[in-house]
């Protein structure tokens, strides 16, 4: 009978600790599965696995750590998806709160949690700030309105925030264009210069504000060799002559309008100088139409390139943001300078 006890015993003892055995590599397995889910982000998947893995060990202290982790980055997985449908309904301001929130609620998360929660809100918090920065830019109508844009883009490493950078410059462009037009309306010739050194402190290699510096520079010069009174005397004289240049010099051969990938209304065409004499600051004025007719917005481009000899055609483009509605664009103006 002894024997037989202690064999009981032995085998009693024996069965306990294989099944304690098996317990422990299921709560393994279940601590490695979940930390795995977790480190793809997949919280909502991981959360039940460690409580599987609790249902079995209900004290183990890295289980339980990585149990209220992963609850964490779910609370935080979903103040970024409720921040992407406030983008969404383009409620910038209260997608930036959200964000600010889940950046704030992150950054109590160590490595490597911490880490990958932290891509998340960063790409999140990258793609609020692109797409305010392409919202606010349609309302922009200065170089120093324009300009902080730019900033906001820089420190944003995302094909997506390259793009969007193209696109501010553009607008930085024609906004520095058609205000170094207005100064040199007025034969100010250095501050069109200095406008357009501006815009190239963003944009040091641009095709366009480089010639147009140069044909300012130009004129600069010309205008400096004659005394503003022989020029108005030429003027007047050429006045009569040239009249039928100044009433009709300018043929539209071809307009197109259309609406960007980006969500503004582009319109592209080309102009002929049909007059006897070059003429320079083309400038093609339109209207933008909704679906009903109703004129939505308004504006003007100049044609590249600034002169036209006679017989030579120029072009232009420029898009309106801001203006998803549009269907239908009419020029409604030409204006222009004979050299």
């Amino acid at each position: 009978m002894p024997v037989t006890a202690t064999l009981v015993a032995v085998l009693a003892v024996g069965g306990t600790f294989i099944y304690e055995k098996k317990v422990d590599a299921s709560v393994t397995a279940y601590l490695k599965q979940g930390e795995a889910l977790a480190m793809e982000g997949k919280f909502h998947e991981a959360i039940p696995v460690f409580e599987k893995g609790l249902s079995l060990r209900s004290e183990h202290r890295t289980l339980h750590a990585d149990l209220e982790w992963a609850k964490q980055g779910q609370k935080i997985v979903d103040q970024l998806e409720a921040a992407n449908e406030q983008l969404k309904q383009k409620q910038y301001g209260k997608a930036q709160s959200l964000i600010e929130q889940a950046t704030k609620d992150a950054g109590a998360l160590h490595a490597p949690l911490g880490e990958v929660i932290q891509k998340r809100v960063t790409h999140q918090k990258n793609t609020v700030t692109i797409a305010q920065v392409k919202h606010e830019m349609a309302n922009k109508k200065t170089i120093e309105e324009v300009a902080p844009l730019l900033s906001k883009l820089q420190s944003i490493d995302d094909p997506s925030a390259k793009e969007a950078t193209v696109e501010v410059q553009t607008k930085l462009v024609e906004v520095a264009l058609a205000k170094a037009s207005d100064y040199l309306k007025d034969k100010q010739f250095s501050s069109a210069l200095s406008t357009v050194d501006q815009a190239l402190s963003y944009d040091a290699t641009n095709s366009k504000l480089l010639a147009y510096k140069k044909d300012v520079t130009k004129q600069q010069e010309e205008f400096e060799q004659q005394q503003q009174s022989r020029l108005e005397q030429a003027m007047l004289a050429a006045a009569k002559e040239d009249e039928k240049n100044r009433t009709n010099a300018v043929e539209v051969l071809s307009s197109n309008g259309s609406l960007s990938e980006w969500g503004g209304y582009s319109i592209t065409g080309e102009v002929k100088n049909i007059a006897t004499r070059m003429i320079s600051m083309v400038e093609v004025f339109y209207s933008v139409y909704d679906a009903s007719g109703q004129e939505i917005d308004q504006g003007s481009t100049y044609v590249y390139p600034f002169y036209l000899e006679p017989g030579e055609i120029g072009i232009f483009d420029s898009t309106v943001y801001g203006n998803e509605d549009g269907k239908s664009f009419k020029i409604t103006n030409v204006t222009w300078y004979i050299e």
